[in-house]
């Protein structure tokens, strides 16, 4: 996706759909529907909160401000609400 890979959750009343949907492991649903978008340019993967998400995104503990990017490396770890997911760049 040329925008970037949308992380969040599936909405079947708007029709929202995730690229990376995190609906199965987010039973508490403490991620925003649109949560972050990663992208990848010139080798390079970075992450970025969508404003008004309320449960946070955090980056091997920091956390994002709405907006801000961050790098990330190989192996970080990723926190969607109460979601914790490891990042891999291997496809």
């Amino acid at each position: 996706r040329e925008d970037g890979c949308v992380v969040g959750r599936m909405d079947p009343a708007t029709g929202i759909a995730p690229d990376v949907d995190l609906t199965a492991l987010d039973p508490q649903r403490s991620t925003s529907r649109k949560h972050a978008v990663i992208t990848h340019c010139d080798g390079l993967f970075s992450i970025r909160e969508e404003v008004g998400v309320r449960n946070g995104t955090l980056v091997n503990g920091k956390r994002l401000a709405p907006g801000q990017d961050a790098l990330l490396e190989d192996g970080a770890m990723l926190q969607f609400g109460q979601v914790i997911l490891r990042f891999s760049k291997a496809s």
